[in-house]
């Protein structure tokens, strides 16, 4: 793990807040590469079509879907 990695992703995080007008691609971007190395928990993230989907096309209730994503 890259200690100065990190801090220069945390540098930019924290650069990218004080902007006024912040860029919320670049600071999902940061945020994912800084998750990175974070090597202790599992992220994953979904499309919330797919949600839609499943709550649409296989079954009936939204939280049955959100539970067969997990």
């Amino acid at each position: 793990m890259s200690v100065d990695k990190i801090k220069l992703i945390k540098d930019e995080i924290s650069k990218e807040l004080l902007n006024p007008k912040i860029d919320n691609g670049k600071l999902f971007n940061l945020v994912n590469e800084l998750s990175s190395f974070d090597e202790e928990n599992v992220r994953f993230s979904i499309d919330s079509g797919l949600i839609e989907r499943l709550g649409q096309e296989l079954v009936a209730k939204a939280e049955t879907a959100v539970s067969e994503l997990v």
